[in-house]
């Protein structure tokens, strides 16, 4: 009876890999070291290094995952600096954890069980292709965040295959910007108080 059954699960394995074919990719996600986010406003950024897979951002078993601890309030900003000049990096932040890369379509879209809450690409200017990537967000609530990073090139059809490219990614807390409302209310109060003085 076992026999059958792993023959019959193994029947099935091959015919799903042949109906879906090379599209299907799927490995447990390995989070590299959880990134803290700075307790003080401007505080230096958090730095971390990873390689990224030249596969593009369609194919998740290539991207490096990083793990953000973030509260409610947290305003941080992203940016990853490429080390390899042949790196074209691309990252995106979702508000909720996933374990198999099978919960992924793309960087562009919502996961499986968490939403995306932004992507960078190309906002800060450098002299290899397109620029890097810079993001700001605020999280409302206390959770493990994920960040993706990948290469929007692919090279997964290169003779010889391209290894990994490196980068460096920087995650730094930011002031939340006060409202238009408070600020004007504030200048208002502040113009009455020099009327008044006159």
């Amino acid at each position: 009876m076992k026999r059958n059954l792993q023959r019959l699960f193994s029947a099935g394995a091959a015919a799903l890999a042949v109906l879906v074919g090379p599209i299907a990719h799927a490995a447990p996600i390995i989070y590299e070291n959880p990134i803290l986010i700075p307790d003080t406003t401007g505080a230096d950024a958090v730095v971390g290094t990873g390689l990224v897979t030249p596969r593009g951002v369609l194919d998740p078993t290539a991207w490096d995952f990083w793990l953000l601890v973030g509260n409610a309030g947290d305003r941080v900003e992203v940016s990853v600096d490429r080390i390899d000049s042949a790196l074209d990096p691309i990252f995106s932040i979702w508000d909720a954890v996933e374990f198999d890369t099978n919960a992924f379509t793309d960087i562009f879209s919502n996961s499986a069980n968490a939403t995306l809450l932004a992507t960078g690409d190309d906002e800060v200017p450098n002299p290899g292709p397109f620029g890097d990537p810079l993001a700001t967000v605020t999280f409302t609530a206390p959770a493990l965040y994920i960040i993706a990073v990948a290469d929007v090139g692919d090279a997964s059809n290169a003779n010889p295959p391209t290894p990994e490219l490196r980068y460096q990614i920087n995650v730094r807390s930011v002031p939340i910007p006060e409202p238009v409302g408070a600020a004007l209310a504030a200048l208002a109060v502040g113009g009455l108080a020099i009327v008044r003085r006159r």
